[in-house]
């Protein structure tokens, strides 16, 4: 609902009536019928809708980041540094970075050889190659 200057009204609940009517006017409607199907599916139990989800999805970027293992190599790297950055020495905002990308390499991923300790700025230019 809105007021005369075309805001919703904040809290306006609308009446049964005015549901079922929306509801019948939609029944008809093939894209009503496909999302409510999707939105049961979703319901039942089933992970995605989606067909690219988890690794098929164009996102994914070669495992998860944050798990236990992840943590303890990250830990590793920070701590074979001495929670330095291996640049500028600064021991604020570490990051465990890959010397040769996880990506290109993934029997790499998890070797802590293959672990660099920089802060946010370096590992920033290390991309990037620019300074914040």
């Amino acid at each position: 609902m809105r007021n005369e200057k075309g805001q919703f009204i904040k809290g306006y609940k609308h009446t049964n009536e005015w549901k079922k009517q929306k509801a019948e006017e939609m029944k008809g409607n093939k894209n009503w019928d496909n999302d409510k199907s999707k939105a049961t599916q979703f319901k039942k139990g089933h992970k995605s809708v989606s067909p690219k989800a988890g690794k098929t999805h164009p996102n994914y970027k070669y495992g998860a980041r944050g798990g236990r293992v992840w943590n303890e190599w990250r830990d590793k790297v920070l701590e074979q540094a001495n929670h330095k950055c291996e640049k500028c020495e600064s021991t604020k905002g570490l990051m465990a970075h890959h010397i040769k990308p996880h990506e290109d390499y993934p029997d790499l991923k998890f070797e802590t050889s293959n672990g660099q300790a920089l802060c946010g700025r370096c590992h920033f230019y290390t991309h990037f190659k620019r300074i914040l």
